[in-house]
């Protein structure tokens, strides 16, 4: 069977989509007219037409660090990981509080395998705002990747306090769990998943994998027949 499947940098990104922060100086209505377009556009993976909107909001304004943060993040998405990472050092020259761009920053470093400096960001991010659900399970999924199970199941924790419906903070935990070999604690965080959204593929393939391992081959077995109903991909990870 293949590895657990984590959920990571799709729901850390969606979630500066929904809501930022003011940015510091005068903004034109233009320039912000600009910056929703953007997002909408990012929102539905139109990376090239939002890195041109983004662009206008900043030729209009070139000391809007939101739109800095967020042009990063479409060429993020893009693989274009350097480009990204300097405009998140420029949209925090800009706003050096601006807690979105260090979390965006420390997942662009987590991609590049650079963890000690993700986790920088990510405390830097937690500076600015102690309720960042996102960032306390982004450090979690650092922590795991750099097999510091005890820390991330910690961050975890904190993550699915702020945020109890948090499937990336069930899922993660539970695959911490599992890599501790604590399938039953694993199996219940899957579970958990599953209440929450019936139809996340992720969830049964992790537990089929958590209830393998138990030796329960039957639930296995069908939890594994359901992740493939959901998602046909999974077909090419078999027990």
């Amino acid at each position: 069977m293949g590895i657990l499947v984590l959920v990571a940098t799709a729901v850390i990104f969606s979630s500066s989509l929904n809501s930022a922060p003011a940015s510091p100086g005068p903004v034109s209505e233009s320039a912000e007219g600009h910056l929703k377009k953007g997002k909408e556009q990012l929102g539905q993976n139109n990376l090239g037409s939002a890195i041109n909107s983004f662009n206008q909001a900043i030729k209009l304004n070139p000391r809007y660090a939101e739109a800095y943060d967020l042009r990063g993040q479409a060429y993020f998405k893009d693989s274009k990981n350097d480009e990204a990472i300097k405009d998140f050092n420029f949209a925090l020259e800009l706003n050096p509080k601006l807690a979105e761009a260090y979390l965006d920053r420390g997942v662009a470093y987590d991609a590049k395998g650079d963890f000690d400096q993700a986790l920088k960001d990510y405390n830097q991010a937690l500076k600015q705002n102690p309720q960042y659900s996102v960032a306390f399970l982004s450090r979690g999924l650092t922590y795991a990747k750099k097999k510091e199970f005890d820390r991330a199941i910690a961050d975890y924790n904190q993550g699915i306090q702020i945020d109890p419906k948090s499937l990336m903070g069930y899922n993660n935990r539970g695959s911490a769990y599992w890599y501790k070999k604590e399938y039953d604690k694993a199996i219940a965080d899957f579970t958990k998943v599953l209440e929450i959204d019936p139809q996340f593929a992720i969830g049964y393939f992790n537990r089929g994998w958590a209830y393998f391992k138990k030796g329960d081959k039957a639930k296995a077995a069908a939890d594994y027949k359901k992740a493939c109903e959901l998602n046909p991909q999974y077909k090419k990870w078999p027990y």
